[in-house]
């Protein structure tokens, strides 16, 4: 253990994480252009490995661990705290609890989205990525599964039934069955699922699966559709619904008002303006968020994203929800950097004036 604390402190493991850790950037931005800002981010920003081919290399998630080890290991271990270092000590301090800070917002932040009308209360919001298919009995979830875990020919256990996926995309769109037989149930006997490019734009795709409930038939879930699959077994009805990941608000929010300003004379929107009325409890706070105002509670950060209708008949208002634990992690960190960087210069500056004279 002490070989390994030691080999960390060197410097020469630095040196070699940061040319990587730039390549990984690079390639991390060009790679948007192809695949998509979403699966770019997922694939090298947050990942703690991923494969060139058969070369596993290590993502950003694993390089930053390391960045935070060696330097912790260089605090504690090649370190020690000296009046004349006391500046260069502070500033170290400073870049690792951003780095600290990273790692907390990567593993524990969730971003996703709230639409409302007019008078609309909502209590949990939605992820602009991540599926999930909800299984319920007699409006009760029984089972929820990230999409990312279901595979084709994958079965389903553990249910009064089991249930057998035939088919899923991950950007769909509807076409007309023919010759159906008496297996396809619901929407399924006239519709099928027709698989489509995926867009780069993620939140822009719409999934779907096809699968068989045992003794009972063949259904599609679709991420657009109104009435998705229900059937009944005895006395229970069960209804199987894919759509976005939801997590659920300590709080309500709800829609008061909305106004949209557009730039004098075109339809091009200048700002967005929503009232809206917090209730948590007891609590009933009214707020009003603009697009560089956001309102923040309970360490929810609530932005006003767009704006769906005309100025007399708005359709909804989105807004952007951001949960993140380390969010004070950069600025804590960037106050204590600049204190140790100015600690470093005044005490530093007598002996660069006697120098110059």
């Amino acid at each position: 253990m002490k070989k390994i604390a030691h080999w960390l402190t060197r410097p020469i493991l630095l040196h070699w994480l940061m040319p990587y850790l730039m390549t990984l950037v690079i390639t991390g931005t060009v790679a948007q252009k192809y695949i998509g800002l979403y699966d770019s981010q997922r694939l090298f920003f947050s990942s703690f490995l991923f494969w060139v081919g058969p070369l596993p290399l290590p993502g950003n998630r694993t390089i930053t661990a390391l960045l935070l080890c060696s330097l912790l290991a260089k605090l504690i271990l090649a370190s020690p705290w000296r009046k004349a270092t006391s500046g260069i000590f502070i500033a170290h301090l400073g870049v690792l609890m951003l780095l600290l800070g990273g790692l907390i917002t990567a593993a524990s932040s969730v971003e996703g989205y709230i639409a409302l009308e007019k008078n609309e209360t909502a209590s949990q919001f939605f992820d602009y990525h991540q599926r999930q298919l909800t299984i319920s009995k007699n409006n009760t979830t029984l089972m929820q599964i990230p999409l990312s875990e279901i595979t084709k020919g994958k079965t389903i256990q553990g249910l009064p039934f089991s249930l057998t996926i035939n088919a899923l995309c991950r950007n769909c769109t509807m076409a007309m069955r023919e010759n159906a037989d008496d297996s396809f149930k619901g929407s399924a006997h006239k519709v099928m699922l027709s698989p489509l490019d995926t867009y780069l734009e993620d939140e822009r795709n719409l999934s779907g699966l096809e699968f068989t409930v045992s003794g009972v038939g063949t259904y599609i879930a679709f991420e657009p559709m109104p009435n998705q699959p229900s059937f009944t077994i005895g006395k229970d009805t069960y209804n199987i619904t894919l759509g976005r990941t939801a997590y659920a608000l300590p709080f309500s929010l709800q829609l008061l008002d909305a106004e949209k300003e557009n730039h004098p004379g075109t339809d091009l929107p200048r700002s967005y303006r929503s009232t809206v009325l917090l209730s948590d409890g007891n609590l009933h706070q009214r707020a009003i968020l603009t697009m560089n105002h956001p309102l923040r509670y309970k360490g929810y950060t609530i932005y006003q994203s767009s704006f769906n209708g005309n100025d007399d008949s708005t359709q909804s208002v989105s807004f952007a929800i951001v949960q993140n634990s380390g969010r004070v992690f950069p600025y804590v960190a960037s106050i204590t950097l600049c204190i140790g960087l100015l600690l470093h210069l005044c005490m530093r500056l007598p002996t660069l004036i006697r120098r110059k004279i």
